[in-house]
This record gives C-alpha cells, sequence and structure tokens, in this order.
C-alpha cells in the first residue's frame, strides 16, 4: 500500500471515531505510561485478543463469541497460552487461523 493511500485510510478511520466514538478518541489522546500501569496480564489480554479479532468484522460478531473465544484462549492465562499447541477449540469458536496464531504468537512474545 502506498503512503497516500494509508493516509487516506487513516483519515477516513479518524472521521469515523471522531463522528460515533469521540470518548475512545478522548480516551486514547490522554493515554500516558501511568495509564496501564495497574493494567492485570489478563486484563492486557482480554483488550489484546479483542482488538485482533475485531479488526474487519462487526463488533456484535466479536461480542457474541467472545466469551467462547476467551475460553478457548485458556481465560487469558498467560502461563496456559504459552503451553498451547493446538488452535482446534479456538479454531471451533472462530474460523480464522490467521487471527488465532497472531494472538497466540503476540502472547508467546509478551510472556518472553
Amino acid at each position: 500500500m502506498n503512503e497516500r493511500r494509508a493516509q487516506e485510510i487513516f483519515e477516513r478511520a479518524m472521521d469515523h471515531i471522531r463522528q460515533e466514538h469521540p470518548e475512545g478518541l478522548e480516551w486514547a489522546e490522554n493515554v500516558n505510561q501511568d495509564t496501564f500501569k495497574w493494567l492485570k496480564s489478563k486484563e492486557f489480554l482480554d483488550e489484546y485478543c479483542w482488538v485482533i479479532y475485531a479488526s474487519g468484522f462487526r463488533v456484535a460478531v466479536i461480542e457474541a463469541k467472545f466469551p467462547l473465544l476467551r475460553k478457548a484462549f485458556k481465560d487469558f492465562d498467560l502461563t496456559a497460552l504459552v503451553r498451547m499447541r493446538s488452535l482446534k477449540a479456538v479454531l471451533d469458536v472462530f474460523n480464522n487461523e490467521r487471527k488465532a496464531e497472531c494472538f497466540l504468537a503476540g502472547s508467546k512474545a509478551i510472556a518472553d
């Protein structure tokens, strides 16, 4: 993707956020290093997984499947995630191998 096209997409996304979710934009603009200071790993992984799976899908779809996805990803227990060798339970919930592999790889990188 060229830089001009990427900038256009970014600007459209920002316009959408300003119109539809201004509270989220306000929160993001006020994030600093202390914002996540007390965040537990499970809480972070919950948000991380949500972002990965929500990208490109309707929120209603993710909301409906997220409790099962959380369970398939070992309730976001970092130690259990690191030990995961199979994505079958995850793919049974949401059949997107790329997203599942991405979340698991990111979780393992966080653990390292």
